[in-house]
């Protein structure tokens, strides 16, 4: 009891510190391949995300998403994602439309009553449009414009959860007409703690960290290209999860996240301020 008392305070005086929930660029999405253990069951989630972004751009983002969780063997399970609804609103306008699609196998290696060791890799496809207004730049668009390859790593050791994962970008601009944006790679790493039976459900404590390998390039307006300073700064976030189990493999989660260490840099509209999730989970 004294140790989950401890994780508790140290997160809420993380949270008291404040100043980029985990970006929609894809990395972070290895993490949600190693959130369900059963491999018996499919899950099937639909949620919404609203974050707000860097004070510069002052962009809003909606995001309505449904996720499946599919086992394809014993030890072996399917993630896809797609936001079927992003929605930016600015001070130079509102624009809409589909994300981008994350479709991750996760492999388990390894398991014993306290151990798991898991193994992921994927694809960020390119489904969401980064030019769908080609009036306003890149962080205003629903999609990201780049097909990317996610790997990661996952152990368990009882209560505690480490993660590794690693995107790479396709070595393209995108069609964004204003920006016409490059991306570099990004490193994400994830410590979370799990505290079960409490408030009738149960809670995950994480912190977060993204480092962004290769600074973005953008067009100048004259026909060449600049580097953007600190665009490939870390970002250093604290997130909380709570999830209400119902009856008929029903269950209910939020999530609140505030980054410690943020981007000065949002070029490519990743970086939050603050962001908050709630998504509706059914077992079959």
């Amino acid at each position: 009891m004294r140790i989950h008392l401890l994780v508790l305070i140290i997160i809420l005086y993380f949270v008291n510190l404040l100043n980029a929930q985990c970006s929609d660029a894809g990395v972070c999405s290895i993490g949600d391949a190693f959130t369900i253990n059963s491999s018996e069951e499919i899950i099937f989630n639909v949620g919404y995300n609203y974050g707000i972004g860097s004070p510069v751009e002052d962009v809003d983002f909606h995001s309505l998403f449904i996720k499946g969780d599919i086992p394809i063997s014993k030890t072996g399970r399917l993630l896809v994602r797609w936001n079927l609804f992003n929605k930016q609103v600015g001070p130079l306008g509102t624009v809409t439309g589909i994300g981008d699609l994350f479709i991750i196998y996760s492999q388990q290696f390894w398991q014993d009553n306290n151990h798991t060791f898991n193994l992921s890799g994927g694809v960020k496809l390119a489904t969401g449009n980064p030019n769908a207004d080609p009036t306003l730049p890149q962080v205003y668009q629903p999609g990201l414009g780049t097909n990317d390859l996610l790997l990661g790593i996952n152990y368990r050791f009882d209560s505690w959860r480490f993660q590794l994962g690693y995107q790479y970008v396709q070595r393209i601009r995108n069609a964004n007409a204003v920006n016409q944006l490059k991306r570099g790679d990004d490193v994400y790493g994830e410590l979370n703690y799990m505290l079960a039976d409490v408030l009738a459900g149960g809670f995950i404590f994480k912190l977060m960290a993204i480092k962004r390998l290769q600074e973005s390039e953008i067009s100048d307006g004259n026909g060449g290209f600049i580097t953007v300073p600190g665009s490939a700064q870390a970002q250093v976030n604290v997130a909380v999860n709570y999830t209400y189990s119902f009856v008929n493999g029903y269950a209910l989660s939020t999530e609140a996240a505030l980054p410690l260490l943020k981007r000065e840099a949002n070029v490519d509209g990743l970086t939050r301020y603050f962001t908050f999730a709630i998504q509706l989970r059914k077992s079959l």
